[in-house]
């Protein structure tokens, strides 16, 4: 027989089949310690007390209070997270991710949102979904523009909510892995080679100097750029002369910027030698190597290397400086539509990160991207629009001025689309019309100036913007100092000052930011083929050094201008 000492047993009088009893109920894994025995004939007693176990075995149950409950509240979507703003940050050219989870009783659905506008599905840009409700978004290649407030927001029948994440981009400084040795001994005509090695994103710059001047490159002085993961610099000098003594340097810079000229702050009172030097072509029509037919766009390298759009001869040739002819690099397959042939190429520009030139076939109503290194065939970037001017900014987004529409898009990494950023209201002479626009230029604040060429103006689009700006022009057709007739191509400095190919009255003009009227920096000295003069000039260029390159299409030559 068991004597018990219980603190924790429940009264079951009320509920035991003999109610004169009095029954206890010892609840499930109580414990119990012996304390002591009592031998008594038959009758063996043990007397036991209850103990506290080291751990509790069960745990109470607590009575639950009814409560009230919304129904509205709690089916409509909710961020499973504290708090429904975060930050991250992603190095620039880097993959990244942002993730938000959302529940609900009817599970909702997502969209996602970029500076307030929906974010398209593209080959940068992608969504996931999982089903415990987490949403993914997915950037391929972090650049400047992505950054900014990316907005989740959940929906279902009774509500929504939103989530935000603020992304920023880094960018690493150049970093110098291996540097440049620093003494080299080279005899008379052997090959002298300088490497260095250098890391940072965005993918640095390397300018050679030579005792504090930059090189100029051609067929004995020679530089190879990195591709890919590699990040080597060098700079190879053939055939090595006495001249070539001194004192060498790399200068390096990840500072980007957009093409064509607005790297370079050129003085208000900078001028031009008036005779032009011919670089290339100038030798009359055909399709030699030495020849240009009917030139139109042109882009100018930091090694003042020349690309032109050879647009007779349904090729690009490259012309490197100092060159007395120049090399295919795209094209000269026959006019055709084939992937390894061009028709009538309008303009060119060269991306530098993937070491290729983009090219506007003109009647292939293409934009196609062509290896600059030994490329055989091309890739079509942006089909079925009537492309006559290009170009790209520091995220490498491209701007394509479509003729046909009246128009300016831009097309960021990976669109196929493209978002109209200029024009798209039809033919004609409002602030929110192009007509016939031919060239297209960015500057850093992504503001687009487009040469609205049958309105006889230049145009400034800011970013954003519903109507543009009147920058150049816009008096009608003439020759005064206040008109322009026909513009083409277009330059920007960093001082707002436009640059523009004047091309039926043979002239570049120069309009301070603001004024009414332009002023002649070359040309202008009516229809010919002198070295003061030009033939319906179109494409147009700066280098580092603030010289001014112009395509002069009749003349077939590209004309280089000296700056005093």
């Amino acid at each position: 027989m068991f004597t018990l000492q219980c603190q924790s047993v429940k009264d079951i009088r009320k509920h035991s089949y003999y109610p004169a009893e009095n029954e206890v109920l010892l609840m499930a894994a109580t414990q119990f310690k012996v304390m002591g025995c009592l031998d008594q004939g038959n009758l063996h007693i043990v007397q036991l007390e209850e103990t506290r176990p080291p751990f509790p075995l069960l745990q109470p149950v607590p009575t639950v209070v009814p409560q009230s409950i919304n129904p509205i509240s709690s089916a409509q979507p909710k961020v499973e997270a504290p708090k429904s703003v975060n930050h991250r940050s992603c190095v620039f050219d880097q993959d990244t991710k942002i993730s938000w989870k959302f529940s609900g009783i009817e599970k909702p659905q997502v969209a996602w949102f970029f500076k307030g506008e929906p974010i398209p599905a593209n080959n940068r840009f992608q969504v996931t979904e999982t089903d415990d409700g987490t949403s993914t978004l997915l950037i391929r290649q972090a650049e400047l523009a992505d950054q900014g407030d990316y907005i989740a927001r959940a929906t279902n029948t009774v509500g929504e909510v939103e989530a935000k994440t603020t992304l920023n981009i880094v960018c690493m400084k150049p970093v110098i892995n291996t540097d440049l040795n620093a003494a080299i001994e080279v005899t008379k005509g052997e090959i002298m080679t300088l490497k260095i090695v250098v890391s940072g994103a965005p993918k640095p710059i390397v300018i050679w100097m030579r005792d504090n001047r930059e090189l100029t490159f051609n067929d004995r002085i020679q530089v190879t750029t990195p591709t890919g993961d590699d990040n080597t610099y060098t700079l190879t000098i053939l055939n090595v002369q006495s001249e070539d003594q001194g004192e060498y340097a790399a200068k390096i810079s990840n500072i980007v910027c957009p093409l064509r000229g607005n790297s370079i702050n050129i003085h208000p009172n900078a001028r031009w030698q008036q005779n032009g030097l011919t670089v290339a072509g100038g030798n009359g029509k055909g399709n030699g190597i030495h020849q240009l037919s009917y030139p139109l766009g042109l882009y100018v390298d930091d090694d003042q290397t020349i690309y032109v759009a050879d647009w007779s001869n349904h090729r690009i040739v490259e012309w490197k400086s100092g060159a007395t002819s120049g090399q295919v690099v795209a094209g000269e397959n026959g006019q055709g539509n084939a992937d390894h042939q061009l028709s009538h190429p309008i303009d060119v520009i060269v991306d530098k990160e993937r070491d290729s030139v983009i090219i506007c076939d003109g009647s292939n109503r293409r934009v196609v991207r062509w290896p600059r290194q030994n490329g055989t065939r091309g890739e079509t970037i942006v089909a079925n629009i009537g492309c006559v001017g290009l170009t790209m900014d520091e995220n490498a987004s491209l701007y394509v001025v479509d003729e046909r529409k009246h128009e300016v898009k831009r097309y960021r990494r990976g669109e196929s689309q493209g978002t109209v950023i200029a024009g798209g209201n039809g033919y004609g002479n409002r602030l929110d019309q192009l007509s016939c626009p031919q060239y297209v230029f960015v500057d850093r604040d992504h503001s687009v100036y487009v040469s609205d060429c049958s309105n006889h103006r230049v145009m400034k689009w800011e970013e954003g913007a519903k109507q543009g700006i009147i920058v150049a022009g816009n008096q009608g057709q003439g020759n005064s100092l206040t008109q322009l007739s026909n513009p083409y191509g277009i330059i920007v400095d960093q001082l707002g000052t436009v640059y523009v190919a004047d091309c039926w009255n043979h002239r570049i003009m120069r309009w301070f930011k603001g004024a009414t009227k332009g002023s002649v920096i070359v040309g202008g000295n009516g229809r010919g083929e002198q070295s003061n003069q030009l033939n319906e000039p179109v494409g147009l260029s700066f280098d580092p050094h603030g010289n001014l390159y112009v395509v002069d299409c009749r003349n077939r030559r590209i004309q280089k201008f000296n700056i005093e």
